[in-house]
C-alpha cells in the first residue's frame, strides 16, 4: 500500500517553485536573443513605409517637371527661379510648376488630364499650375526636429499661352492657404528638400543646353521603439526646351 501511494504524489511547492523558475530564466533568454531581431524588423517596416511614400512622392514631382519647361518652374511663396546647384541655399518649401495639361476639378466637361495646345500655335499650351509644399506638422522649419508634410494640388488659371510663366504670388497665396484640406498628402516626415535647375551642354544637340532640374530630398523614419533613421533621394529630370 505504501509503495502505491508513493508513485502518487505531488510535486511540492518548492519544487513548483523552481520548475517556474528555470523555465522564466529560459523565456527570458529566449526573449534576449530575439530582440534584436525583432528591434530590426519592426525599423525595417518603417524605412519600407517611408520608401514607399518618397519613391511614389518623386516620381510624380519628375512627371510633373519633365511636362513644364524651366520658365515655368518657381519655388518659394515669392515665386523665383531654383538655385543652379544643390546645396544648402537650395532649400525649398513650395515649387509651383505650369504644365500643359488639365489638371483642375472640371466636373462640365472632358478635358481632365487631357494634354493642351495653343489654337493659334499648336504649341503646348500652358494654363495649370501644379503646386507642392511642406508644412510643418509641430511648428517651426523644415528639419529633423520638426518634420514636414509634402502636399500636392492643382489649380487652373482658365488662361492658356503658348509659353509657361511663374505664378503670381497673390494665387500661390491662396493655394498655399487651403493645401493641407484641399490638396493631397503625399508624403510625411520629410526634413530636406532641395531643387537645383542647370543646363547641361549636349554634344550633337545643335549646340543647344539641355535643361536639367536637380531634386533632392531627405525623409525620417521612426520604429517602434522610437529609433530614428534617415533615408535621402536624388533625381535629375531634363524637361522641355523651349
Amino acid at each position: 500500500m505504501s509503495s502505491i501511494n508513493a508513485s502518487r504524489r505531488g510535486f511540492t511547492v518548492f519544487e513548483m517553485l523552481i520548475g517556474i523558475s528555470i523555465i522564466t530564466l529560459l523565456l527570458a533568454l529566449m526573449y534576449g536573443a530575439f530582440l534584436p531581431v525583432l528591434n530590426l524588423s519592426s525599423a525595417g517596416s518603417a524605412k519600407v513605409d517611408s520608401l514607399s511614400s518618397a519613391t511614389t512622392a518623386l516620381t510624380q514631382l519628375e512627371a510633373d517637371l519633365r511636362i513644364s519647361t524651366t520658365n515655368g518652374i518657381s519655388v518659394g511663396s515669392t515665386p523665383a527661379s531654383p538655385q543652379t546647384t544643390l546645396g544648402s541655399g537650395s532649400e525649398i518649401t513650395v515649387i509651383a510648376i505650369e504644365v500643359p495639361e488639365k489638371f483642375a476639378a472640371f466636373h462640365t466637361n472632358d478635358n481632365y488630364g487631357q494634354m493642351l495646345y495653343e489654337p493659334n500655335t499648336g504649341l503646348s499650351g500652358y494654363e495649370t499650375y501644379v503646386v507642392w509644399a511642406l508644412e510643418s506638422e509641430s511648428g517651426g522649419s523644415c528639419d529633423s526636429t520638426h518634420p514636414c508634410d509634402l502636399y500636392r494640388t492643382t489649380w487652373d488659371s482658365g488662361v492658356m499661352s503658348a509659353a509657361a510663366a511663374f505664378i503670381t504670388s497673390a494665387h500661390l497665396a491662396s493655394i498655399l492657404s487651403t493645401i493641407t484640406t484641399n490638396g493631397r498628402l503625399v508624403s510625411r516626415n520629410i526634413v530636406s528638400w532641395q531643387i537645383g535647375n542647370q543646363t547641361v551642354p549636349c554634344a550633337g544637340c545643335q549646340a543647344v543646353a539641355k535643361p536639367e532640374v536637380d531634386i533632392e530630398m531627405a525623409q525620417q523614419s521612426r520604429d517602434q521603439v522610437n529609433k530614428i533613421s534617415q533615408s535621402s533621394y536624388q533625381t535629375q529630370v531634363f524637361v522641355r526646351n523651349n
